[in-house]
């Protein structure tokens, strides 16, 4: 589940990086919701992605995507794990 949510966020993030080079938005505010709202909906991918929106003369020109692969071993080790706690002495 995991591998397909990297795919699926991945390949969104390059989608709109393509589209802002080849038509920069006026409106990087926009472009910074439109990135944000993709990775809410991957939550458990959104960790391991670092983007940053490439601003040229006040337009977002692009994305710069960065995967971080120590983050990606964490996720896949702790995918599915769960802490239960409790003050309960019994």
């Amino acid at each position: 589940m995991l591998h397909a949510q990297l795919h699926r966020l991945e390949d969104k993030l390059l989608q709109i990086d393509a589209s802002l080079r080849k038509k920069p938005s006026t409106r990087p505010d926009l472009t910074e919701r439109r990135i944000g709202k993709w990775l809410g909906r991957s939550t458990a991918a959104e960790k391991i992605f670092e983007v940053k929106v490439i601003l040229e003369k006040g337009q977002a020109a692009g994305l710069e995507i960065k995967k971080d692969p120590s983050k990606l071993d964490w996720a896949g080790t702790a995918q599915g794990a769960y802490l239960l706690r409790t003050n309960c002495t019994e």
